[in-house]
């Protein structure tokens, strides 16, 4: 990710995403939609609502032009092309353009991994608050104390959050058997993308654990669980 928030995926990954869903080159395809299920009742406004507003700051972050570049452009923006009660079907159509259709598939790969990264973030988190107060209580030895002034949270809740991510991805049926390097990088970019939006992250997931039945997607009608 680059130093505006920029989720820049080379083109090596790309490649690998699509040979890891089936396809031997970058396919051409007339339609592209990520179809979202979940429990209609009982779910709270503010984490459905998180839930969709990071649905789309995932796909906006891929945007080249950056995130703040994409809110202010209503007509690039992503649109709900359907909604089918009962249970709650979500459906989100990508343009005609590979580009536009490549970071619907991102988007719905990031959508997947919501709940481990959602519990690495917040288990991460809670190890470097929980080690913080023991500092603060002097229970902690003086070379203990050293070693905690010199390591960022940040960087402890990175690490922890890329292993979680690695490991997602290779017991996803999709990904286990994606080029190790290929694999390595994209969890590095999903696990930035995670970080980026940590506050959203956490507010989306009780949303997507507790209601969410599944996120796929359809590629010229054929539908990927």
């Amino acid at each position: 990710m680059s130093e505006h928030g920029i989720i820049k995926v080379p083109p090596r990954v790309v490649r690998a995403t699509f040979a890891s869903l089936g396809f031997a080159g970058l396919p051409e395809l007339s339609t592209v939609q990520l179809v979202i299920r979940a429990d209609a009742s009982g779910f709270r406004l503010r984490s459905f609502g998180a839930y969709l507003h990071l649905v789309d700051r995932f796909y906006g972050r891929q945007d080249t032009r950056g995130l703040r570049s994409y809110a202010q452009r209503p007509w690039d923006q992503l649109e709900l092309s359907e909604i089918r009660l009962g249970s709650i079907e979500l459906v989100v159509s990508a343009g005609l353009d590979f580009v536009s259709q490549h970071h619907l598939v991102l988007t719905w790969i990031l959508l997947r991994g919501i709940p481990h990264a959602g519990r690495a973030i917040s288990q991460a988190i809670g190890h470097f608050a929980s080690a913080y107060h023991d500092y603060e209580a002097g229970r902690l030895a003086r070379a203990q104390r050293k070693g905690l002034e010199d390591t960022s949270s940040q960087e402890g809740v990175r690490r922890a959050l890329r292993a979680t991510v690695r490991e997602f991805l290779e017991t996803d049926p999709h990904f286990r058997d994606m080029d190790p390097g290929r694999r390595a990088e994209l969890a590095r970019l999903l696990a930035e993308a995670y970080l980026a939006e940590d506050e959203q992250l956490r507010a989306a997931r009780e949303f997507a654990q507790t209601h969410v039945h599944s996120v796929a997607l359809r590629l010229d009608g054929n539908e990927l669980p």
